[in-house]
């Protein structure tokens, strides 16, 4: 059980430790013609023109990228370093289109 707490207690660390800066955007899906929207999250010190290594959440099944952004995945990931990308597919959450 002290294990499980210790894990439980780096994991909420990891979770609430440092800022992520995020920005809102919108592009056009070139196969389909749709707006999409999606979110970048990037470390707190992410320096412009600097690389960075990057995770794409693609949501699966009928879920929405939308629909992530209020989970602690996005924040984990980029707070450990990684620029984090969400987008809508075709006609869900904010993007539009059809599916």
């Amino acid at each position: 059980m002290l294990v499980f707490l210790q894990m439980v207690e780096a994991f909420l660390a990891i979770c609430f430790a440092g800022e992520v800066r995020s920005q809102e955007l919108s592009f056009v899906n070139p196969a389909s013609g749709a707006r999409l929207w999606g979110i970048v999250f990037y470390p707190a010190d992410a320096e412009e023109g600097r690389r960075y290594p990057a995770v794409v959440i693609i949501p699966g099944g009928l879920g929405c990228g939308s629909e992530v952004v209020r989970t602690p995945e996005p924040l984990v990931i980029a707070r450990a370093g990684f620029v984090v990308g969400c987008f809508d597919p075709d006609s869900r959450g904010r993007s539009e289109g059809k599916e």
